[in-house]
């Protein structure tokens, strides 16, 4: 049985996409990056990986060989056919300025870029970003110290790997701003002067310059980028709310579209539907989780990764895909 599920599996991949595209019935699929970088910067680095601005340009022709390109308008009004494909930028790092949007200028493609409020104008680190930077302190500090500065979380008394197990413990943190900024107090790092020093998030100005560009439009990606897995209805329908009104009151557009932080886990269409028919300037819900029907949320899936060409990921994706109607 398992030697047919390889072969089955290696055929598939042998298939070209115009063969998923034919089988593939839905309208209209998305992407997303979160930076695009020749050197991952340090905020980063222990949580994904990134494409170089080379290995992107590859992503783009492949896309504009294949699919019909569309804009945030197109996706408003509904005129687009079908296997299309709608392009997102996840966080609001400065990166969307000095190296995606003049490839994107390049190539005329469209694209949303999802703002995660609570950043804008560095006014405070993303957690994740900032236990990244941790880990890379981690790396450069002797076990003796970290034995010291971590004995009120973890017992690394007879620990033999402690720089894997603190890594561990900080990369898991989940949803707390302020746990990562007392660890970073107690490792000798003044994250606020390392924010303003390095300022990887959009301003204010800069985003209202990016929503007045033809090809951009600016969307909500929540206001602090935490897990609604772990939230209420009412706390996720306060934070989509909160976060796309921000970013409606700095760029005045008409509609704004709102993607999830990590995926949809744990929000149920009703709620959706709900704020929508609340506050009709919200239009348009971009995620990765459970929504096979696609009559809420626009399914998205990570380009991010250097060794997955995008075919790559089509591929795999239209596997799932086809997988996950079998099963429901």
């Amino acid at each position: 049985m398992y030697f047919y599920l390889v072969m089955w599996h290696y055929l598939l991949n042998k298939l070209p996409v115009r063969f998923y595209k034919i089988a593939d019935r839905r309208k209209l699929i998305g992407g997303y990056y979160h930076l695009i970088a020749d050197d991952t910067p340090d905020y980063i680095k222990n949580l994904y990986q990134i494409k170089k601005g080379s290995e992107f340009q590859r992503d783009l022709s492949f896309l504009k060989k294949n699919y019909h390109l569309i804009s945030y308008d197109n996706f408003l009004t509904q005129k687009f056919r079908n296997q299309s494909f709608i392009l997102t930028f996840d966080d609001g790092f400065k990166e969307l300025i000095t190296q995606i949007l003049p490839i994107l200028e390049q190539h005329q493609i469209p694209a949303i870029f999802f703002i995660t409020t609570s950043l804008i104008d560095n006014k405070e680190w993303m957690y994740k970003n900032l236990l990244s930077i941790l880990i890379e302190k981690v790396r450069l500090t002797d076990e003796a110290t970290l034995k010291s500065i971590f004995k009120d979380f973890l017992d690394l008394k007879s620990d033999s790997e402690i720089r894997k197990t603190v890594s561990n413990f900080l990369i898991n943190i989940t949803n707390d701003t302020n746990l990562p900024r007392e660890i970073a107090k107690k490792m000798g790092i003044d994250e606020s002067q390392l924010l303003q020093t390095l300022k990887p998030y959009l301003a204010k100005d800069e985003i209202v310059a990016l929503s007045k560009h033809p090809l951009i439009t600016v969307g909500a990606h929540s206001t602090q980028h935490f897990h609604y897995k772990f939230l209420d209805q009412k706390e996720i329908k306060e934070d989509i709310i909160t976060s796309c009104k921000i970013i409606q009151s700095i760029t005045n557009q008409p509609k704004v579209p709102f993607a999830f932080p990590h995926n949809s886990e744990n929000v149920s269409r009703d709620l959706l539907r709900e704020i929508e028919l609340e506050n009709p300037e919200i239009k348009g819900f971009f995620g990765e989780f459970n929504f096979e029907k696609q009559d809420m949320v626009i399914k998205r899936f990570s380009l991010d990764h250097p060794q997955n060409e995008v075919g790559i990921v089509i591929k795999r994706e239209g596997k799932n895909h086809w997988y996950r109607k079998l099963k429901f």
